[in-house]
């Protein structure tokens, strides 16, 4: 899932006990920062933004 500002995101959810974080946020070669939680049905979610200078 694509959003506007995925670091506050992932801020926002890591605090959340419920929830697994299986990987931080990390740029990935085809231009995008993501990362991924398993949620409490037990399906992987990545949340994602386009890579913006700022990232580097």
């Amino acid at each position: 899932m694509e959003t506007d500002d995925v670091l506050s995101l992932f801020n926002e959810v890591s605090r959340r006990p419920e929830i697994q974080v299986i990987r931080a946020p990390s740029p990935q070669p085809y231009g995008q920062i993501e990362f991924e939680v398993i949620d409490l049905n037990g399906y992987v979610l990545v949340f994602a933004q386009p890579i913006q200078a700022t990232f580097y």
